[in-house]
């Protein structure tokens, strides 16, 4: 599935699959769910290519869960992409 985002702070539903995130309008932060299903994978793309100027921050509903060991990653080059797998404790980046 794929969901257009281009609003802050995007909270990511069940449903989102990839997320095609456009940061022309300013930084974006998207919230990955706390706890999704183990294995449960989800991609973020900067579609618009504005990622070097505003910055797009993921992180989790209220920075609970860790994503490769921090409370947040951050995309900050143009057109970069990223996979997040929940591992049944906290996110990998891939």
């Amino acid at each position: 599935t794929y969901t257009a985002v281009n609003s802050s702070p995007y909270v990511v539903l069940t449903t989102d699959d990839f997320l095609g995130v456009d940061s022309s309008g300013g930084a974006i932060q998207v919230n990955l769910p706390n706890a999704p299903a183990t294995g449960r994978v989800f991609t973020i793309k900067d579609s618009s290519g504005n990622a070097a100027t505003n910055n797009i921050t993921v992180t989790t509903v209220g920075g609970a869960v860790t994503i490769d060991g921090a409370t947040s990653f951050v995309m900050n080059t143009a057109f970069e992409s990223a996979g997040f797998v929940f591992n049944s404790t906290s996110y990998e980046v891939f």
